[in-house]
Formats: C-alpha cells, sequence, structure tokens
C-alpha cells in the first residue's frame, strides 16, 4: 500500500521488564505492520506474510517468512494469524495458504475483501475451514473466540490517501483487534487512526478490559488522538508501527514527543519482553499507590516512572502529594545521543484516580530538568537548556525558570535571574541543579531569584566526581553523588552525606549505606515532601535508568553519628 506517511516503531533489540513480575509477552518485529505475539502458552502473528514490493517499507526477511511457512522455531504452532486488510504490504495470499497448509492448527482472521484475493488460488479449499471470514461494515464491532483466544475486532475506516483530492482507500475495510493472550491484552489498528474512528472506539469498555500494548500508526499524533489513547486507553506500552526507514530518525522523535513512552523497532527480528504490571484505570493511592519499601532501596513505580527510558532527576511530589513531576532523557533508539529530548513528565491525582502520565505544559520545546515544587506548592521551578545568540554561532546555556499555579494548571514561565544586589532577599525556596553549582532560589515580593553558588568545595575530592548536590532549605547537610576513594570499586558513583558543625564547617562526608548505593551510579538524591522516603536514580542495563526509593531512618542515623 502506498502512504505517505506509515511507521514502525519498536525499542531496538532491548529486552525490558516489569520488575516484580515475569514477563507476560514476548513482541517480535518482523517488518512494517507485522508482529509475533506470544505469552506463555500462546502465539499470535499480525500482519506478518508479505514481501518486499513495496520498498519504502521494511518487510520480512526471506528466512523469516520460510520459519513461518515451515512451522519452525519460534513460529512452530501458531494460533492465530490476524490479517488488517487487503494491502501488499500487510497481507500476501499466496503465502498465506502455504502458511495455513503447514501450521493446520492456526486459525486465520480477515476480512472478506483479503480472503477473496485467495479465492481462485492453488489450494484454498485445502484452507478455507481455517478461515474466520469478516463480512461486516465501518464501525462494526464483533467479539470471538478461537483456539482458545478472546479477539475483538472492529471494522474501521482504513487512513485516508488523496490522489487528485479522492480518497483510493475510502472502499478498504481495515480490521482493528483487541487480543488477549492470557490476561494480556494488545490493540493492533492496522491502517486505522484513532482520530477517524474514536466513535467506534469509544464504545469500548477499556476500563473493564484494560489494553495492555497499543500497536498505533506512527502519524497518529492528532491531538483527538492523544486526548483519545492518554484519557480512554490509557496502555502501558505504545509501539509505532509503519515507518520508511528513510523517515525513521524524524518520524521517532515527533512520535516520541507525543508519546513519551513509546517504543521502536528499527529492524526485524528485534523483541521485547512485557509484564502488564500497571493498570492505569485503577491507579490510585499515596506515592501513585506504591508499596513503601521495606529495608533495601526498591525500584519506584515501575512502568510508571521507572521505564525504560532514562530517568533523570528525583520526583518532587506537591506538598499534598496530589501531583509530581519528574525528568526524563527519552530513549530514542539508534539515535545519536544529541538528538535525545529531556523533557518535564507531569501527573495529577483527580477524583481519587492518577492522570495518564504526560509531557507537562511547560516543557517539550528545549531540553528541561530537576523539576521541584515550591513548598507552597504553588510554583514549580526548573532548570532548561537554552539557544544564546553570540557573534559568530548560536550556543547553549542552562537557565533556571519557574511555573506559578493558575486556575486552569500552569502559566507562563518565567526566567529566574541573579538577585540585584540592591534587594534583600527572604525566604529559601529551593536550590537548583544546574551544572554551574547549587544555586539557592529565594522569592522577593512577587518574583524568583537566585543568590549567589553555595560553597560546596570543601565537600569535593580532588580528581574525582563529586555533583547532582541536594542541599537542605536550612543549607545544613547535602547528599551528594561521588566516586572519591571508598566508593564501590569501578563505581561511577555513590552517594554520601555531609552536615555542616556548630562552627559552620561542612563535615566529613560519610558513604550512604548498602541499602541505598550499589556497583550501580546512584544520583539525584532528593525527598518526599513529608521526609519519609529519600529518592535517586540507578541505572540498568543499556541506556536507562530508573528511580529509586527508600525509608530515611538510616538517613537520620548517620546525621545523629555525625553530629556527636
Amino acid at each position: 500500500m502506498q502512504i505517505k506517511v506509515l511507521f514502525t516503531v519498536l525499542l531496538l533489540g532491548i529486552l525490558f521488564s516489569c520488575y516484580s513480575e515475569s514477563p507476560k509477552l514476548k513482541i517480535t518485529y518482523t517488518g512494517n505492520e507485522g508482529f509475533f505475539v506470544n505469552s506463555k502458552n500462546k502465539k499470535v502473528l499480525v500482519d506478518a506474510l508479505f514481501r518486499s514490493n513495496y520498498p519504502d517499507f521494511l518487510a520480512p526477511t526471506e528466512t523469516m517468512i520460510n520459519q513461518m511457512i515451515n512451522g519452525e522455531l519460534p513460529y512452530k504452532n501458531i494460533d492465530l494469524l490476524l490479517v488488517t486488510h487487503h494491502h501488499g504490504d500487510h497481507f500476501d495470499p499466496e503465502l498465506t495458504i502455504q502458511f495455513l497448509k503447514t501450521q493446520s492448527g492456526c486459525k486465520l482472521v480477515a476480512h472478506k475483501q483479503a480472503v477473496d484475493k485467495m479465492r481462485d488460488l492453488q489450494d484454498f479449499d485445502l484452507i478455507k475451514s481455517q478461515i474466520i471470514k469478516i463480512d461486516s461494515d465501518y464501525e462494526i464491532h464483533s467479539s470471538l473466540q478461537e483456539n482458545g483466544i478472546d479477539i475483538d475486532v472492529f471494522c474501521l475506516k482504513h487512513g485516508p490517501y488523496l490522489v487528485d483530492g479522492k480518497n483510493i482507500h475510502g472502499e478498504v475495510r481495515n480490521l482493528a483487534y483487541i487480543v488477549n493472550l492470557e490476561g494480556s491484552r494488545f490493540y493492533h489498528s492496522g491502517d486505522a487512526t484513532i482520530k477517524e474512528n474514536k466513535e467506534v472506539l469509544g464504545k469500548y469498555n477499556f476500563k473493564q478490559k484494560p489494553v495492555d500494548v497499543m500497536f498505533l500508526q506512527r502519524y497518529d499524533t492528532s491531538p483527538d488522538s492523544k486526548y483519545f489513547i492518554t484519557h480512554t486507553v490509557k496502555p502501558d506500552k505504545l509501539i509505532a508501527m509503519h515507518i520508511a526507514p528513510a523517515d525513521m530518525d524524524i518520524s521517532i522523535k515527533h512520535f516520541m514527543t507525543v508519546y513519551p513512552n513509546g517504543s521502536v523497532f528499527r529492524e526485524q527480528g528485534n523483541s521485547i519482553k512485557f509484564s502488564n504490571s500497571v493498570n492505569f484505570h485503577t491507579l490510585s493511592g499515596p506515592y501513585l499507590g506504591q508499596k513503601p519499601p521495606n529495608g533495601k532501596a526498591e525500584v519506584f513505580a515501575p512502568g510508571i516512572i521507572s521505564t525504560e527510558n532514562l530517568e533523570h532527576s528525583p520526583p518532587s511530589f506537591s506538598p499534598d502529594g496530589k501531583e509530581v513531576v519528574w525528568s526524563v532523557w527519552r530513549n530514542l533508539p539508534g539515535m545519536p545521543s544529541t538528538s535525545l529530548e529531556q523533557v518535564i513528565m507531569y501527573m495529577k491525582e483527580e477524583n481519587g484516580l492518577w492522570s495518564y502520565p504526560e509531557i507537562s505544559s511547560f516543557s517539550g520545546e528545549y531540553r528541561a530538568g530537576g523539576p521541584k515544587f515550591s513548598p507552597d506548592g504553588q510554583y514549580i521551578f526548573y532548570d532548561s537548556r537554552r539557544p544564546v545568540q553570540n557573534d559568530t554561532a548560536e550556543v547553549y546555556e542552562w537557565k533556571s525558570f519557574y511555573v506559578k499555579r493558575t486556575e486552569n494548571g500552569w502559566g507562563s514561565e518565567k526566567e529566574i535571574r541573579e538577585i540585584p544586589q540592591k534587594m534583600e532577599p527572604n525566604e529559601v525556596i529551593f536550590f537548583s541543579s544546574l551544572p554551574q553549582g547549587e544555586f539557592p532560589i529565594v522569592k522577593v515580593k512577587n518574583a524568583f531569584y537566585k543568590l549567589p553558588k553555595i560553597d560546596v568545595e570543601p565537600l569535593k575530592n580532588k580528581g574525582t566526581l563529586n555533583w547532582t548536590f541536594y542541599i537542605s532549605p536550612d543549607e545544613q547537610m547535602a547528599i551528594f553523588s561521588s566516586n572519591r576513594p571508598g566508593s564501590y570499586e569501578g563505581d561511577y558513583g555513590d552517594l554520601y552525606i555531609s552536615q555542616k558543625t556548630s562552627d559552620g564547617i561542612w563535615s566529613e562526608p560519610k558513604k550512604l549505606g548498602d541499602e541505598i548505593n550499589t556497583s550501580g551510579q546512584e544520583r539525584f538524591p532528593g525527598f518526599s515532601p513529608d521526609g519519609k522516603y529519600l529518592f535517586f536514580t540507578r541505572p540498568r542495563e543499556g541506556y536507562s535508568q530508573d528511580v529509586w526509593w527508600v525509608k530515611t531512618e538510616m538517613i537520620q542515623e548517620l546525621k545523629t553519628k555525625i553530629s556527636k
């Protein structure tokens, strides 16, 4: 099929799973919109059998096609073959007949338009009993159970493709599927968009039958589609589809700007493993409904805040605990680090339920990080990398900003500048974490300013990494990351604590205990508003980093020892 803007994205070969559960699904990319999805006992192929007659898009390799047709591992004993529509970059009638002949236990679900292309081919009569033909018109929803798998089938409008002002795909019947594989559901849109089909999809009860993984057209990024996905579907994972390799980098960036938890496949055979540990329809309770850690630190909010992206700050909760902001570097697989985008994420508890995680209203255009709520919850402070024009070229500088709460959310940003000498500062609000140092932020009348940076040089150890400082508002305690002698061997940083003594001198930093520090790099410390928990980040396999949390009793004990 010849669509101008097409897409298929999913996370390189990186395997990820949510931490407390074993993977429920394994998803393997076969090409274009083709996927092999398997649970422990069930196997499904979607739009996976076609050849590369459309050079703009990836197709299954000949090796993969032969493995599928011959029933070789991992494609042995496939339960379902689903076809969204009859276009040649989704479906090949001859290959489908060959496949069904050898995979005699498999059922094919396809629209009549696709089945009709098989009728006059050799051996059709041998496999016709395996076909579940859908002969419905637009906006029809039906439910099936085949080979022990529940399937919801929607006949949707194919995305438009205009030639001389006429939609040449107006008569194409596109089937979208919601498939339940042993308790984990995935949605595959085919070439249909949410925007053009939200009326029929809106009748489905996504709250009662939550979708865990959503395969979505990469160009399905309109405000209408985004709102429907984030407020109605609320999937754990979004996987973009149908992209021309030549447009890969641009398409990935655009898709993940709208859906920051999106994933990307670049090559046939790449796989991910997935555990559906989050139901965003019922997410409620303090600290995103997470069970408090016991003893050693634990990953905080897996699948919600801690994802396959690189979390780049501690979460900052509002004083009432009903809002949270944090920053992430979105993982854009296979792209240079300069193309990675750091954004500030936001969630809010309303009517007892937490909202779907989204990029905040004041982030997205430029790199931004280190968000923190003010003590009264009326402001959010953050740092952002902005262009500055000099005489020769455009350069970038990190600057501090804040936004104020309004009736409708958050207002426009304002820069936090150095305080004029004639002004007298009063209350210290928080400390920024700019690369240049730790600046106290103060409020004077109705504006915020930054003071000269705090002198933390006595805490630094020459020749080692000392950074990501947390300074308490009274300036009496510092927690920071350092790889000084005494840290784990080969480590890029453990967390250390220091307190000011009675004569105003920083004490010798003490390494926090094994409840927190490991051979991985611990950094970005921060506290919950009630002071009960310390948040920090720690890397995991691949270019990824999670938020961890631990109770603060151990820190209080260390503070007591230091003060004696």
